[in-house]
């Protein structure tokens, strides 16, 4: 009976420790099951339709100065023929089933589909992408509409939307924010999320617009803009000689008749001001051809021409250049700028800016595989549509097969010295098992040039034993060593 007591007595104190135990995760738990923050466009104090208020440097007008400076700027534009090139350089279209697996026939379906997309640019994905990659380059976001047929059985035609038109509103039931255009009427209408999408570069907290890569650019191209303007001054007053022409007091007065001396001095003015505007307009009436023909009353000579003593521009180009290449996220050689780096700064520089480039690429893949995946829900096809652009090269090939080699040697050293089989080791040099038992021993070594001797350098010495030199004794003792070891 004692044992069914204390039986009992270990199940009620178990019972218990559960149930204190879910009352304390219970009692840990949140009161409210509603979101506490509040995002900045719901603090806004007047609501204008519900609209989300874009901040002013992403305003319509904003975008539209950046776009005329990327098409009259040499750098802006510049810099946009990099991204497409760059970003724009192929990609694959595959639809993967749910377990995986390539769907074959959707493929097909969506990749015959690609060519007849983007008409208004010329037809074809590719020159839609480009469409694409202006677009968010430019104003940090892009926007994508799938136009479907009027019985929903296929896809007509992708459309770029231009993100500044496109607007989001808080709605008034849910209150979460929906995307809205304006329409003729003043009206704003709300756009099916199923068929518009709307994807923002690098956005804000509590903003949905994104941001513009190249918008710090309207600064540093203004600034310049202004100081190449200043220059142009400086140049046309100081750059250039000029004619300095002098007329001779002592001749004025040597030749100015009497009569005029003795009408007192407003006659004396008159005669040299009149003297003198006679000089200036022969001097302006000259062709650039013609030649100088003058009393000795005049003397002709040249002066100006000495910017470079008064005023070093360079220094200042320079700073511009430099906020230039950094505005519009570039490196200083794909703008035309050869600045000193060694190799290794130049491939890491090169790696972050290719990492930029498909930061943008993501943004494209994402928008069109949405775009793609509804045109296999009209298609009648299940599954995803995966597209991947084709990687630009960040290393050196050279340096990579001799990584390669170094890698090899070492797990061949590895599998000699018994840490690892060789099925370990063919896994992680060519990714699966060994095919075979190695055919012959393997060192893991390759053969390294033999340095110089010092008899080679010293053809003198013969390799005399009684030869003092200390760099001759050294090698024979190295020498003698290997050989014992040899033994």
């Amino acid at each position: 009976m004692a044992f069914w007591d204390k039986w009992f007595k270990k199940r009620i104190d178990y019972d218990v420790a559960k149930v204190v135990r879910a009352s304390m995760q219970g009692a840990m738990l949140p009161t409210t099951r509603s979101r506490e923050t509040v995002s900045k466009w719901e603090q806004q104090f007047f609501w204008y339709e519900g609209i989300i208020k874009r901040p002013t440097l992403k305003s319509s007008e904003v975008m539209e100065s950046l776009k005329l400076i990327r098409d009259i700027s040499p750098d802006a534009s510049m810099a946009i023929w990099n991204i497409l090139r760059l970003a724009n350089n192929g990609h694959e279209l595959e639809v993967e089933k749910p377990n995986g697996t390539v769907d074959k026939r959707a493929t097909d379906y969506l990749n015959s589909l690609a060519p007849n997309i983007g008409k208004l640019y010329g037809g074809g994905t590719d020159q839609l992408i480009n469409v694409l990659l202006l677009t968010i380059y430019t104003q940090g976001a892009i926007a994508l509409e799938v136009e479907l047929t009027e019985d929903i059985s296929a896809v007509k035609e992708f459309h770029a939307v231009d993100p500044s038109t496109l607007d989001f509103r808080r709605n008034p039931d849910t209150g979460e924010p929906e995307l809205v255009q304006k329409q003729r009427t003043g009206q704003y209408k709300v756009l099916n999320p199923e068929t518009v999408f709307y994807y923002p570069f690098d956005p804000d907290v509590g903003d949905p617009y994104g941001r513009s890569p190249i918008l710090p650019v309207l600064q540093i191209v203004f600034f310049q803009v202004e100081v190449l303007k200043d220059l142009k001054k400086v140049i046309h007053h100081q750059g250039h000689q000029r004619f300095d022409i002098k007329v001779l007091e002592e001749a004025i007065i040597d030749n100015m008749p009497d009569e005029i001396k003795h009408q007192g001095p407003e006659a004396v003015k008159n005669f040299v001001m009149s003297y003198v505007a006679d000089v200036r307009n022969q001097m302006n009436q000259l062709e650039a051809d013609d030649d100088f023909f003058h009393t000795d009353s005049v003397e002709i000579d040249m002066a100006g021409g000495a910017i470079g003593q008064s005023l070093d521009a360079t220094r200042v180009i320079d700073i511009i250049n430099q906020q230039v290449v950094t505005a519009l996220k570039q490196l200083p050689i794909l703008l035309g700028r050869n600045e000193g780096s060694t190799e290794t700064h130049s491939t890491i520089q090169w790696q972050i800016y290719v990492n930029g480039i498909e930061s943008i690429q993501r943004g494209i893949k994402r928008i069109l595989e949405r775009a793609y995946n509804v045109a296999l829900q009209v298609g009648g096809f299940q599954g995803r549509a995966v597209i991947t652009f084709d990687s630009l090269r960040t290393s050196d090939r050279l340096k990579d097969a001799q990584a390669e080699e170094v890698e090899t040697r070492t797990k061949i050293a590895q599998i000699n010295q018994g840490w690892i089989d060789n099925d370990e080791g063919a896994m992680e040099i060519v990714g699966h098992e060994a095919v075979a038992e190695p055919k012959a021993p393997v060192t893991g070594q390759t053969a390294q040039p033999t340095p110089p001797t010092p008899q080679d350098n010293n053809p003198d010495n013969q390799g005399d034993p009684n030869a003092t030199d200390e760099s001759q004794r050294s090698l024979k003792k190295k020498t003698v060593r290997g050989l014992t070891m040899v033994k």
